[in-house]
């Protein structure tokens, strides 16, 4: 069985005194057989002159993330790890806040 999966956006969340950027604001993972497990990474970074406390949540149990909870120097990045690993065939959708 095949599956194809289209994360939709990554939404970043910022406080007033942080910057944050994301390297795309969307994933699409090729198609999968059931049982199979498929990665993608993204960069987020910390634009500000402060340290960055960032929480990240996922909707979906078909997904899963490296790190959920990071603390990110000023002008300084961090690569976060989204796996995907499908359990049935049919198309996710996600969104993952950050």
């Amino acid at each position: 069985m095949k599956k194809s999966i289209l994360l939709t956006a990554l939404f970043v969340t910022i406080s007033l005194n942080a910057q944050i950027s994301v390297s795309t604001d969307s994933i699409l993972f090729s198609q999968i057989f059931t049982g199979s497990t498929d990665s993608f990474s993204v960069y987020i970074k910390n634009n500000n002159n402060q340290i960055a406390d960032i929480r990240i949540n996922n909707l979906k149990n078909v997904y899963s993330i490296s790190d959920t909870l990071l603390s990110i120097s000023s002008n300084d990045s961090n690569l976060v790890w989204i796996k995907y690993h499908p359990n049935q065939n049919v198309i996710d959708n996600d969104l993952i806040f950050i």
